[in-house]
């Protein structure tokens, strides 16, 4: 997703000028969260309690995701899209480490 947005600089900032980016990135959220809820679920056992909900999880990472995206595009763009994607990375795992530990512990 990030290298797409580097690589299209031009439409992402003038979506950015307009109220297109906000509708681009709730419809984005939005299929983000079932993409990240869908692999979750197929990470962890059926019978087992994660720490946080998967839905709620995989709607936390989505956000983190978009305000990633928001915060670049807003930016201008400044950083080559491999930062932000490493970036995102990072916090991302921590994110996702944290919240498929199991609930117990």
């Amino acid at each position: 997703m990030f290298r797409h947005i580097g690589a299209n600089t031009d439409l992402y900032q003038a979506l950015a000028r307009g109220r297109g980016l906000a509708l681009f990135l709730s419809a984005l959220h939005d299929e983000l969260t079932a993409l990240f809820a869908e692999r979750m679920a197929a990470r962890v056992p059926p019978a087992f309690t994660p720490a946080v909900p998967l839905p709620l999880l995989a709607a936390m990472i989505a956000s983190m995701m978009i305000t990633a995206i928001r915060t670049w595009i807003e930016g201008g763009l400044a950083e080559p899209a491999e930062t932000i994607d490493r970036a995102f990375n990072l916090v991302a795992d921590a994110a996702m480490q944290a919240g498929l530990r199991p609930a117990d512990s």
